[in-house]
């Protein structure tokens, strides 16, 4: 039987219930009808989506995942600022832009990247910058510039990024349900 998973950055949850918290002034100026909030719960950076994956490539994804871990020590990361997908005349996404850490997430995510492609895996190579996702807008138009500004005082979050987890994703009518299925800890010297 096969698990839908990727690996991700969790935020500790004092992080996410702040950041919901804040941006639910935002989520009052935007039209509810055709957009789509994260759940807090489900709050997360994520690294490399995996898709469906069996149980021998699971444990492939395990094994590389802990090789990585131990070649990185802890990093701080921030966000600033929101940002949208694919441009801010017509968001499709709108997310957190990372401030601090975002050379230690693409050097995470690169030799992730590396890692599981030596063990026959295949991996998205396009262009990645980390970021937060706060909401999909699955139709209609966002005022993006009114939340821009709006946002530019939401808050600059901070903490510490001492390792990232392999999630399943399971889809349901609510929306995905993530459950961890291992936690990799970084390195501490």
């Amino acid at each position: 039987m096969k698990k839908r998973v990727f690996l991700a950055i969790n935020l500790p949850p004092d992080i996410k219930k702040s950041i919901v918290k804040r941006l639910l002034n935002l989520a009052k100026k935007i039209s509810q009808k055709g957009v789509k909030f994260v759940d807090e719960d489900n709050l997360h950076i994520t690294l490399h989506f995996l898709g469906d994956q069996s149980e021998a490539r699971i444990q492939d994804i395990r094994e590389a995942s802990v090789d990585i871990a131990k070649n990185f020590s802890p990093f701080d990361v921030s966000f600033s600022g929101l940002d949208a997908f694919p441009n801010r005349q017509f968001p499709r996404v709108i997310f957190l832009k990372i401030n601090e850490g975002q050379e230690e997430l693409k050097r995470l995510r690169e030799a992730l990247g590396h890692s599981l492609e030596e063990k026959g895996m295949e991996i998205d190579r396009r262009q990645w910058d980390g970021h937060l996702t706060l909401a999909r807008v699955k139709f209609g138009q966002v005022d993006f510039e009114r939340l821009r500004f709006e946002g530019e005082n939401a808050g600059n979050w901070r903490w510490t990024v001492d390792g990232f987890s392999l999630t399943e994703s399971t889809l349901s009518a609510d929306g995905p349900i993530y459950n961890t299925l291992q936690r990799f800890r970084f390195y501490e010297s």
